[in-house]
């Protein structure tokens, strides 16, 4: 899903393994792509 609202390209993904929720992010730009990890 990509994030909305931001001015630079986001994305969020979700996985439910075993049970557990993960999360995953990534971006295109570098200090939004620290900002989220």
């Amino acid at each position: 899903m990509q994030v909305k609202g931001c001015q630079s390209l986001a994305w969020l993904y979700h996985e439910l393994i075993d049970g557990k929720h993960y999360f995953f992010a990534d971006s295109d730009a570098h200090i939004v792509k620290g900002l989220i990890t």
